[in-house]
């Protein structure tokens, strides 16, 4: 599945502050449902799903800190990231600043079955408001520090086959194994001849919009979950995982729809901008 790309990305120059600043006035424009390119149940990690919101991601983040071990500071908390956009108004002193948060980010401690703890960070990626400040991504890293701790890949994988609803792609090494949930219009998908470069995500394209065009270049890839395993004590044992399901098609369709928006503020301010004509 496709969503067509429009070039709008080349007024989100990165400007400095010599001008004056006004800021952007966010207004929704698209909104693309939840299960729309993965299906329901298969579309979120530790409950935070892909099309849910800044609010709702954050209210989930904050629940799973309260599960964690506390330090000497008490629970963890959720970090935010903000992302702002600078761009000059053609022929005008104006600068318009385009800020959002993009990202929110938990790290906890999970009691171990030592005294030594489970670090895990879980990171949550948010397009703009104009397109409903949806999760576009979320990805999530464990790491064992306790060998008794370290979980059976078999076991991992039977969990998975349910949620997923289909066996994964695996793309073994000495060290561990890639695994990866393929979707294409809601449905698991396999290519006959499955690589690590036919289905990639998307996360990239954050920081340089010039590659929103390349996403999902196959249309089989619109949704996909990767697991990077890193083998512990066993090839069927995992020290560390690290998880990142993206949403390919609905980050394209989203980013597409932002920075359509901010183009056409930046071109309605210039046009609404208009002062009394002199006397003749």
């Amino acid at each position: 599945m496709r969503t067509q790309f429009t070039a709008a990305a080349a007024l989100l120059a990165m400007l400095g502050l010599a001008h004056a600043q006004q800021n952007i006035e966010w207004k929704q424009i698209i909104n693309v449902p939840k299960g729309e390119y993965i299906p329901r149940g298969s579309d979120d990690i530790l409950g935070i799903g892909l099309g849910d919101n800044y609010a709702d991601a954050k209210a989930k983040l904050q629940a799973l800190s309260a599960e964690g071990v506390p330090d000497a500071n008490g629970q963890a908390t959720v970090k935010e990231e903000r992302k702002v956009f600078r761009m000059g108004v053609p022929g005008a002193s104006t600068v318009v600043a385009a800020a959002f948060v993009s990202k929110l980010a938990l790290t906890r401690r999970m009691k171990g079955s030592t005294a030594s703890t489970t670090e895990e960070t879980i990171e949550v990626y948010l397009s703009a408001p104009s397109s409903g400040q949806q999760v576009i991504a979320v990805r999530r890293f464990i790491g064992y520090n306790a060998e008794s701790d370290q979980p059976r890949l078999s076991d991992i994988l039977s969990q998975l086959k349910t949620k997923m609803r289909s066996d994964p792609q695996a793309f073994p090494s000495s060290s561990g194994t890639v695994l990866r949930y393929q979707f294409d219009e809601a449905k698991p998908f396999i290519p006959a001849k499955p690589s690590p470069i036919t289905c990639q995500t998307s996360l990239h394209v954050l920081d340089d919009a010039n590659q929103l065009q390349n996403v999902n270049q196959s249309d089989k890839c619109d949704a996909l979950l990767e697991i990077t395993v890193n083998f512990g004590i066993s090839r069927d044992h995992a020290k560390s995982m690290t998880f990142t399901l993206n949403d390919n098609e609905r980050l394209k369709a989203n980013l597409t729809a932002d920075y359509r928006y901010v183009s056409a503020y930046v071109q309605d301010l210039q046009n609404s901008t208009r002062g009394a004509p002199p006397k003749l």
